[in-house]
């Protein structure tokens, strides 16, 4: 279901109407669209808290909701994006897995060779390309992604909260060092939204044998239905709900990869955090953010941590270690997921 140049609201209560409307047995529906505006996208459970209004409007972004799961992220115009229906199927891991396998198939028709970092992205040269999602909608399983071909850091940094400068200063880092778009890993102008549209149904008849063919919306549900999917998406307007300053303020920059800063009793830290380690750190106290730098001790080793700390002379470092492992105690590993077979 080609929906060409669409209202992304509209594109993204379609998925859910269609898969609201399915049933065990029924065809799987692909959705394929190019957003007409830019918008921060946020994921199924996320409401208006995980949005600053004022970075949107400043920033010249709607805000709007997505079926499947995950955090925000920005779509801009020219980011294709498609969501693929697949009644009677429960197994998020296997969802996410076939349908990442396919995304790979399609950066390696431009000679990427991405690999699955679970359970949700694919990564080039260790940099996120590609994220994902997925969810239960009704009784189908939905998954959705969007093809990077340019990414924007510092337009989306201004659109997510944050409790202070440094911290989206620090994910503007973050997301230019973790993060690639079909330009810079191609090194040049990025294939046009047809062309991987076209590399996406090639790859999904070849690994799964389907034969797709083409259908209009009004095939596969009413204008009720969409209304009503539509008004399950909608972002509440107002003021978002009131967050607590000290935190813990956490955003993932990809997978294993998340920006936290806390704040308890006087002391604050900022970490930049890796696989479960320490890679940038910033502290109310300079010589508990040396530790933290330097001490090559995994975020969760509580003890390992505090001993390192009152060897370094910290004061309190007790509380210090409380304070680290309350912001680690956010940062959850990720479940086993295989793209295709890999």
């Amino acid at each position: 279901m080609d929906l060409g140049r669409c209202d992304p609201a509209r594109f993204y209560a379609a998925a859910q109407a269609v898969a609201e409307g399915a049933a065990p047995g029924d065809p799987a529906t692909v959705l394929w669209a190019l957003p007409a505006r830019a918008h921060l996208c946020l994921g199924a459970s996320q409401g208006l808290e995980a949005a600053d209004p004022a970075g949107c409007r400043e920033a010249g972004l709607d805000v709007l909701r997505r079926p499947v799961g995950g955090g925000a992220v920005l779509v801009d115009a020219e980011q294709p994006c498609f969501l693929i229906v697949l009644p009677g199927e429960s197994r998020r891991e296997r969802v996410l897995g076939r349908c990442l396998g396919a995304a790979r198939d399609v950066l390696a028709r431009w000679g990427l060779h991405a690999r699955c970092r679970p359970p949700c992205d694919l990564l080039v040269g260790g940099r996120k390309i590609l994220g994902s999602g997925a969810a239960t909608v009704g009784a189908s399983a939905v998954f959705g992604a969007s093809f990077l071909r340019r990414f924007d850091a510092a337009r989306f940094a201004a659109a997510v909260p944050a409790p202070s400068t440094g911290f989206r200063r620090w994910l503007r880092d973050a997301l230019a060092c973790h993060m690639i778009d079909l330009a810079q890993a191609l090194g040049g102008e990025p294939p046009g939204p047809s062309r991987l549209g076209a590399a996406l149904r090639e790859a999904l008849a070849r690994r799964w044998g389907w034969r797709l063919e083409a259908a209009p919306l009004a095939a596969c549900c009413d204008g009720a239905a969409l209304a009503e999917a539509a008004a399950e998406l909608a972002v509440e307007a107002g003021t978002p709900v009131a967050r607590d300053e000290a935190g813990p303020w956490t955003i993932k920059v990809r997978e294993g990869v998340h920006l936290v800063e806390h704040g308890r009793d006087g002391r604050r830290l900022r970490l930049l955090v890796a696989h479960g380690h320490v890679r940038r750190a910033a502290a109310s106290s300079p010589a508990a953010a040396r530790v933290l730098r330097r001490a090559r001790v995994p975020l969760r080793d509580g003890r390992q941590l505090e001993a390192a700390l009152a060897r370094a002379g910290v004061d309190e470092a007790r509380a210090w270690r409380l304070l680290v492992e309350a912001a680690a105690a956010r940062l959850r590993p990720a479940p086993r997921v295989t793209a295709g077979g890999e």
